[in-house]
């Protein structure tokens, strides 16, 4: 009997001990003042681990093409993006993980820019379910022959990408799709975010949707550019993108300036605003072709050249939309929604919009006349509004807005 013991209290305490180990509480490792550069740090964390990079620009080997190794890490740049820099110099990529992390796994406060890539991805590359949190980052000055300069986001891959600015990349080679970001074979989820001034060659200068079902919420795509198709939104190939409370403005291409919509493509656009985007050949607004069929809730169509929607083999579903030049469907006007700017924030309703309370009646506003955050002086009903403001998730904007 006490030898059994002696032993059960033997493995009891080395049971005791492996607790312990996976208990461990997380560590900082910080660059540079343990490592001089960040992927020794990334390689040297554990899972839950925060890799904290003081301000500063970090160029050079172990600087760039930042792997977490399939590792939920945080790595955190200290000051923010304005502070902490991964100046890629021409490496291919800026961050890349292909490893199966998921949301855990936190990449925050970078601006990430000066990749240059003769294949597919730029900034940032997402593939094989890599899925982590990306919040707070600039991706900027970023380049590739191919796909994705900014985000290349493809293989399963679901990260939550928020608050980011998506700026001035490029995909200007003979392949060029997704200057700003592109989706293939993920459903991404993109909050909060600015995505502009982005170029493609030959589709989505902003965003391109390659078989896959991004969410965008809450996000400004505006001036991009594409040579052929789609200058902000484009879908390709069984595609089903959700945008809700989106600006889709001032993107130009030769087909479709804000979206082009291409072979069994559903995307839906709920309390979107399209506006001045300009295509060379046909539909500054949506070109939708061959048996696509976005639907269009809540929105507001205005000031796109030429022409709002063109349609060729494709019928999309329009219901409670503003569109210039009219549009058949229940709910829809066609009326000067009267713009005016706020805070600098553009596009919002003057109090006397025909576009105010007279969305689909089955969505509210989720902020309203009735809350103590809405202007007393604006006299706005529970009924959803038409645009980018109103509807069940206008709060994304109205709480910027400081009401």
């Amino acid at each position: 009997m006490p030898p059994n013991n002696r032993r059960s209290a033997g493995s009891i305490v080395l049971a005791l001990a492996a607790v312990d180990l996976m208990v461990a509480p997380a560590t900082t490792l910080r660059v540079p003042g343990d490592y001089g550069t960040i992927q020794p740090a990334l390689a040297a964390a554990f899972a839950g681990d925060t890799v904290l990079v003081a301000p500063g620009t970090y160029s050079g080997s172990g600087n760039n093409t930042l792997d977490f190794l399939g590792k939920d890490l945080v790595l955190l740049g200290e000051g923010g993006a304005a502070a902490t820099k991964i100046e890629c110099g021409g490496a291919p990529h800026g961050i890349a993980l292909s490893s199966g992390e998921t949301r855990a796994a936190v990449i925050e406060g970078f601006t990430v820019r000066g990749a240059d890539n003769r294949d597919a991805g730029g900034g940032i590359v997402l593939t094989f379910q890599a899925s982590p949190t990306i919040r707070g980052c600039v991706v900027e000055h970023n380049r590739t022959d191919f796909y994705g300069a900014g985000f290349y986001v493809a293989s399963g891959a679901s990260p939550l990408i928020e608050n980011c600015i998506i700026r001035d990349n490029m995909a200007d080679g003979r392949a060029g799709r997704g200057g700003g970001i592109l989706c293939s074979s993920s459903e991404a989820e993109i909050v909060h975010c600015l995505i502009e001034r982005n170029f493609a060659h030959l589709s989505g200068g902003g965003i391109h949707c390659w078989s896959a079902s991004p969410t965008l919420r809450g996000c400004v795509i505006r001036s991009n550019e594409a040579d052929i198709r789609a200058g902000g939104v484009y879908c390709k190939v069984e595609s089903s993108p959700l945008l809700e409370n989106c600006v889709i403005q001032d993107n130009q291409s030769a087909l479709g300036g804000a979206s082009y919509c291409y072979v069994n493509c559903t995307p839906t656009f709920v309390n979107c605003v399209i506006t001045g985007n300009r295509a060379t050949e046909t539909a500054g607004g949506i070109f939708c072709h061959v048996t696509s069929q976005p639907t269009l809730t809540n929105c507001i169509l205005w000031d796109d050249e030429p022409g709002e929607i063109v349609l060729s083999g494709a019928e999309p579903i329009v219901r409670y939309c503003n569109i210039e030049g009219g549009w058949s469907g229940e709910g829809n006007i066609d009326a000067d929604p009267r713009f005016v700017s706020y805070r600098g924030f553009d596009l919002l309703l003057a109090p006397a919009s025909p576009c105010v309370d007279v969305g689909d009646p089955t969505l509210e506003d989720a902020i309203y006349d009735s809350d103590p955050r809405w202007p007393a002086f604006y006299t706005n009903a529970a009924r959803s509004d038409i645009g980018a403001y109103g509807g069940p998730r206008n709060g994304i904007w109205v709480e910027d807005l400081g009401f």
